[in-house]
């Protein structure tokens, strides 16, 4: 496949035509053949404000697996990735799915599996790990200069948009896979692991009084502050508190302790991907980094173009990657054992090849 374009297409037209198209669209040697929603005319205004050709506007997978692509990116709904992606992957697609994988462990489990079986890349856009500070996070505790991580304490609290003005989606919908944990908590666990190694132990207690507020009567409304904590293999403890209702606060910060000197990922900007400094104490006193300059844009698009840049390289080759579908599958496992725990307040066991008990 060297030297020819790759043929491209997304599902999904709100995240989608935000970040995953014009990063697709930059990048060399891929060619955009389709943008696919559920209704015909969502595709077209998004090809209009794109500055793409009006004819790449499909309604629906079907349409859009006829356009032939080689890559699928797909930016729906949890509830509805799941048959999307097993129909890309039939068509012999490499598929690229927006986190969390699914909207239950099950349905995870099925679309990694199939991933297994159809022999194509696949990935997910953990996108929080292509970004130049938490890649060095992840170095500097892998060249140990912090000796072996004790405890990591994270906060990350913010009111969103829709919680401010009471706007109720699919995000905020309990039966629809929404909810903080879904939008902020896949990231977290899959950076815990990532850092800290497996889990083997985790907690979690939810809230959802600020998201019942304007839910539709009779409508579930899913949470919108988690309280967790892990228990890593290596003996690293994690704990984090998390959320998208809380006025007036824009906070993402990691502390983290180990045996000669400590950590800490600040970013108090309302941008949620730009902002980051990375600090040491201790053992790790030298270490000082901040984002260099005033970035313009859409925070978004960097780390999803690497990514997908990664990704794209994978498909070229014929090579795998990470994170594919079965480490969305292993979140999506984790997403529900801190749902468990949340229901019963009690501690949920782990199993380290990735199955919870």
């Amino acid at each position: 496949m060297a030297g020819r374009a790759v043929r491209v297409a997304t599902l999904g037209l709100g995240f989608g035509a935000a970040v995953h198209v014009p990063a697709l669209a930059a990048l060399p040697e891929t060619e955009v053949v389709a943008l696919g929603a559920r209704e015909p005319a969502r595709a077209a205004d998004a090809a209009e404000r794109l500055g793409l050709d009006p004819a790449l506007a499909v309604a629906g997978i079907d349409a859009l697996l006829a356009r032939r692509p080689q890559v699928v990116t797909l930016a729906v709904p949890p509830d509805q990735a799941e048959a999307a992606a097993l129909r890309a992957l039939d068509a012999g697609c490499a598929v690229l799915c927006e986190k969390p994988l699914a909207a239950d462990a099950a349905a995870a489990r099925r679309m990694a599996e199939a991933a297994a079986s159809a022999g194509r890349p696949t990935a997910v856009d953990f996108q929080f790990a292509e970004l130049p500070p938490f890649r060095r996070l992840h170095q500097a505790l892998g060249d140990g200069i912090i000796g072996a991580p004790r405890h990591a304490t994270v906060t990350w609290l913010m009111q969103s948009y829709a919680q401010k003005h009471g706007l109720w989606s699919w995000k905020s919908d309990a039966t629809a896979g929404g909810g903080v944990m879904t939008l902020f908590g896949s990231h977290l666990l899959y950076l815990a692991e990532w850092l800290f190694g497996p889990a083997t132990r985790l907690w979690a207690a939810f809230d959802n009084k600020a998201t019942a507020a304007f839910a539709p009567a009779g409508a579930a409304a899913a949470e919108d502050t988690v309280h967790m904590r892990l228990e890593h293999a290596g003996g690293t403890v994690f704990h984090a508190t998390f959320g998208n209702a809380a006025p007036g606060i824009h906070r993402h910060q990691w502390h983290v302790a180990g045996e000669t000197g400590s950590l800490v990922l600040d970013n108090a900007s309302s941008d949620y991907m730009r902002g980051f400094t990375l600090t040491g104490a201790g053992s790790a006193a030298d270490l000082a980094w901040r984002e260099p300059g005033a970035a313009e844009g859409d925070g978004r698009l960097p780390p999803f173009r690497a990514l997908a840049e990664r990704f794209l390289a994978a498909v070229r080759e014929g090579t795998s990657f990470r994170p594919d579908f079965s480490d969305g599958a292993r979140v999506q496992d984790l997403m529900e054992a801190a749902r468990r725990s949340a229901r019963t307040g009690e501690v949920v066991n782990i199993t380290v090849a990735g199955r919870t008990q």
